[in-house]
């Protein structure tokens, strides 16, 4: 296993949990907003990562 597998997952599990609160806080009908935010969140935390 390299560093790149290990942070996959983290990421992958970070914005699972990430997606999960939000669920939660939105509407089932806000799921729009929750693609969009998620969307954004992903691109931030690439960016980070890089």
């Amino acid at each position: 296993m390299d560093e790149d597998d290990g942070l996959t997952r983290a990421f992958l599990k970070h914005k699972t949990l990430l997606i999960g609160q939000m669920s939660r806080s939105y509407k089932a009908d806000d799921k729009h907003k929750i693609a969009r935010c998620a969307t954004l969140i992903s691109l931030y935390m690439i960016s980070a990562i890089c």
